[in-house]
């Protein structure tokens, strides 16, 4: 009691899980329309952690609901106090269009985000009939991008658990790095033997980011995993998973979607690399003294029907070589000069180090060193590989 009305104090004293609307509550006042103006600013001033005042009227109906920092701003400008200290709270109330919608504490936050698009609107929380606290637009909204956060960190382990990064071969030396942007990524490396002379090496970046992303990416490890390991692996077996991909993203997303890829298939014995480039960033095949830059023949994955027919391929002899499969994260990576990495800088440390130990190591530090502590907008991935 203050004066000769009743107050009450609000406090969240449940633990709500962060997807339902009580746990966004805050420590509030609730006080009755006629309660004098100063009582209320006395107890704002003494307690700074009260956040928001519920009025109601006599009927113990809701009527409005103020921020303590509206209340406190109205009482501190010039002749505020005179104006309304000692008149009943719902003079100063009536400064303030009552904008606020009531919901109860276990509604799930994402069903009443059409409502609360307004920026302004303030939100009374119910629990068990009775007036449990209160909250605005803003405080849901930042839940939201918590939720969010909290999904891209479980998207992201199922996306670990279901995608396969162990690198299995030993019919070449292999190196690879990713580096998500998010929690869940869009790139994809995909390498393993599928006999004693054959290994496949994919890298493959989706179209957005986030869950969607990692959706498609789940997908494709499956898809890649079910190329039969059997004792000759031939062109039209890797032409058949990608249309079988294309087709697949095409039925699920409606072309929404869609996938820029590289699929080698290594042959040992032959001595070929075969490149199946879907509009992706071109490969890079390289020693000592030349350098070989294969751009894609095909579309992208999921932005068409595409028949096996359709896709086309390089082979070329794979000796002494070394050959480098990336994403466009690594060249439009930027600096703090809004400079991006390009890919002049590439060919610059595959043209100074000879070892794959070295231009891997050389190329992990000098994207990290070149983006120093600037905000990663893409996924970067590569994968660095010559036969044993």
């Amino acid at each position: 009691m203050v004066g000769t009305y009743e107050i009450k104090l609000l406090e969240p004293n449940k633990k709500f899980p962060i997807n339902l609307i009580g746990a966004t509550s805050r420590r509030s006042l609730l006080i009755d329309e006629s309660i004098l103006t100063y009582e209320v600013v006395y107890i704002l001033t003494k307690d700074s952690d009260i956040e928001f005042v519920i009025i109601t009227n006599k009927n113990k109906e809701i009527i409005n609901v103020i921020e303590s920092k509206e209340i406190l701003n109205a009482i501190s400008i010039k002749f505020g106090y005179h104006l309304y200290g000692t008149k009943p709270i719902s003079k100063l109330s009536s400064r303030f269009p009552p904008k606020f919608i009531i919901v109860d504490s276990n509604k799930p936050i994402r069903s009443i985000l059409p409502k609360v698009s307004e920026r302004k609107l303030k939100i009374v929380i119910f629990n068990n009939n009775s007036i449990y606290g209160a909250t605005n637009s803003e405080i849901v909204h930042s839940f939201v991008l918590k939720i969010i956060e909290e999904d891209s960190k479980e998207t992201g382990r199922l996306q670990n658990m279901i995608i396969d990064k162990s690198i299995k071969t030993s019919n070449i030396n292999c190196k690879t790095f990713m580096k998500p942007s998010l929690n869940a990524g869009g790139d994809f490396i995909y390498v393993k033997d599928l006999n004693e002379y054959q290994t496949i090496v994919t890298i493959a970046d989706v179209s957005g980011k986030g869950t969607s992303a990692s959706i498609v990416t789940s997908m494709m490890s499956m898809f890649f995993r079910s190329i039969p390991q059997k004792s000759q692996v031939s062109h039209e077996d890797i032409k058949n998973t990608i249309a079988e991909l294309n087709r697949t993203i095409v039925d699920y997303f409606e072309y929404e979607k869609y996938v820029t890829l590289t699929t080698c298939l290594v042959n040992t014995k032959s001595k070929t690399l075969s490149i199946f480039n879907m509009g992706h960033e071109p490969t890079y095949i390289f020693n000592k003294n030349n350098l070989l830059i294969k751009k894609s023949l095909n579309i992208p994955i999921g932005i068409s029907e595409l028949t096996t027919e359709m896709i086309q391929y390089d082979e070329i002899i794979f000796t002494d070589s070394k050959a480098l499969l990336f994403t466009d994260g690594v060249v439009e990576l930027k600096n703090s000069d809004g400079i991006e990495y390009g890919e002049i800088r590439i060919e610059a440390i595959i043209n100074s180090y000879n070892t794959i130990d070295e231009i891997f190591s050389y190329l992990v530090e000098d994207l990290i060193s070149f983006s120093e502590d600037e905000y990663q907008f893409d996924d970067i991935s590569f994968v660095l590989f010559e036969l044993k």
